[in-house]
């Protein structure tokens, strides 16, 4: 079994393009007790970069349950990626 102490082992620069990022809110797609609840993306992990297979530890809202789970990332749709402040030398606004 998988515990919360472990960490993202992507490089998101270098990694695979589906994956989500830590933050993204998601909605649980798979057919089982958290089906259609809301969540946010705490930790990822895979067991090879190269792959696309991994494992997402999601913080539920509305549930009962207050530990994050573990999801698989086929059982997951983003709906919100985190907001990222972009540095004032990248935009201009005039």
């Amino acid at each position: 079994m998988f515990t919360n102490s472990l960490h993202t082992n992507l490089s998101f620069s270098e990694g695979l393009p589906n994956v989500f990022p830590a933050g993204s809110g998601v909605r649980i797609m798979s057919y089982g007790p958290f089906r259609g609840l809301r969540g946010t993306i705490h930790t990822i992990f895979s067991p090879d970069p190269q792959e696309p297979l991994c494992f997402y530890f999601v913080a539920i809202e509305g549930a009962q349950l207050k530990e994050p789970v573990w999801f698989e990332y086929d059982e997951l749709e983003l709906i919100c990626a985190p907001l990222v402040a972009l540095p004032a030398s990248e935009y201009s606004l005039g």
